[in-house]
């Protein structure tokens, strides 16, 4: 009795290029869709990993590390403009909680880059023009953060 081992080698090979195609089609798994997550989280994400609001809302230690203890709650700026400006801002205000903003007003300033008298924010703050979405959600974030004292 002989045995053919070529055919069924063929059709291994066979199933084997089959499932690789099929593999190669599927959607691949990756990072969750950030529209898809709750708002409050898309704001976090997009305060401390795209904006990087810490960068400057938040106070440093005498190692020039953030104080994760005041996280967002303003300071002084550790940079200057390299030609004077007399329009430039010497610390960052506290936007832990928003204070003294209303949610309206914040979110506006966010889509807008204005705040509620329409003036511009002072240099190095950047002027925002984000979708709604992304407005509310930075503002959701922000506001359950702790004030602090500032």
């Amino acid at each position: 009795m002989r045995t053919t081992l070529l055919p069924a080698s063929l059709l291994v090979l066979a199933i084997f290029s089959v499932a690789a195609t099929i593999v190669a089609q599927s959607p691949k798994p990756g990072p969750a869709r950030q529209d898809n997550l709750p708002k409050v989280a898309r704001g976090k994400y997009l305060v401390e990993e795209v904006a990087m609001c810490s960068e400057c809302h938040t106070p440093r230690n005498e190692r020039g590390e953030l104080n994760r203890s005041r996280w967002l709650q303003g300071g002084p700026l550790y940079f200057r403009p390299v030609r004077p400006n007399p329009d430039w801002a010497l610390e960052a205000p506290n936007i832990a909680g928003l204070p003294g903003w209303n949610e309206a007003a914040a979110i506006r300033f966010f889509e807008t880059g204005r705040d509620w008298a329409g003036k511009l924010p002072r240099p190095p703050m950047h002027q925002y023009r984000l979708p709604r979405a992304d407005a509310e959600a930075i503002v959701a974030y922000l506001k359950t953060l702790r004030s602090g004292s500032r």
